[in-house]
C-alpha cells in the first residue's frame, strides 16, 4: 500500500506542476558589451581570457553555436573574415566551412589579429579542437579540451571585465553569442 501511495503521489506531482519546463531562450548580449569583449581579446590580463575573447567573438561574428566553434580543426585569417572548418556540427556528417566577419562592432578587426596572436602564443588550435579548458584560477591552460561549462566561466569573467554586475553576467550563456547578429537585424526590421 505504501509503494503505490508512492508512486501515485509521484505521478501527481509530475501532471501537476512539478513537470520540466522549456527553458528560457538566452538573452542576446548588447552591442556595447560585445564592442567591450573585442577589446578584451587585446586586454584581458590572463591569456585564457584572451583566447576565449576570441572564442566568444567567433561565436557572434560567425554566428555559431559553441560545439562549432571548439571543433574547429583549421583557421585561416584572411582580410575580410577568420574562415574555419569545424568537423562537427550540429545534424552534419561532414566537414563545415564557415566564416566569422573580422571587421567586428569595432569597424578595425583588431579582435581578429589579437585573436590570432593569442592562439599562436596558446599553441592554439589542437588537432581536432580550437580551445583548452582554463585551470580554475584562469591563469593558465589545461591539457584538456574546453566544455561548455568552462566557456561560460570565462564568459562570465569577461563580462564582469566589461563592466557588467556579477548577477546580471550568469544571465548569459554561450548561447547568448549566436543571438547577436538576428536580434540587431530584427530590431532594424531586416525581413527574416
Amino acid at each position: 500500500r505504501q509503494i503505490k501511495s508512492f508512486v501515485t503521489s509521484l505521478a501527481r506531482a509530475t501532471v501537476e506542476g512539478a513537470a520540466v519546463k522549456e527553458h528560457e531562450q538566452a538573452p542576446p548580449l548588447p552591442v556595447d558589451t560585445v564592442c567591450a569583449i573585442e577589446g578584451l581579446c587585446t586586454s584581458a590580463h590572463m591569456l585564457p581570457l584572451r583566447v576565449f575573447a576570441g572564442v566568444v567573438c567567433l561565436c557572434i561574428h560567425g554566428v555559431k553555436r559553441w560545439a562549432d566553434v571548439q571543433h574547429v580543426t583549421k583557421v585561416t585569417h584572411t582580410c575580410d573574415g577568420v574562415m574555419l572548418k569545424t568537423y562537427k556540427s550540429k545534424r552534419k556528417d561532414k566537414p563545415l566551412l564557415w566564416a566569422a566577419l573580422r571587421r567586428g562592432f569595432l569597424e578595425d578587426g583588431v579582435w581578429a589579429e589579437a585573436f590570432e596572436a593569442t592562439c599562436l602564443i596558446a599553441g592554439l588550435p589542437k588537432d581536432d579542437f580550437l580551445v583548452l579548458r582554463p585551470t580554475a584560477d584562469l591563469q593558465s591552460f589545461t591539457r584538456f579540451p574546453a566544455g561548455w561549462s568552462d566557456a561560460n566561466r570565462c564568459l562570465h569573467a569577461l563580462l564582469v571585465l566589461a563592466g557588467m554586475e556579477a548577477l546580471e553576467a550568469t544571465r548569459y550563456s554561450m548561447h547568448s553569442c549566436r543571438h547577436v547578429y538576428p536580434t540587431c537585424a530584427y530590431q532594424l526590421l531586416f525581413p527574416p
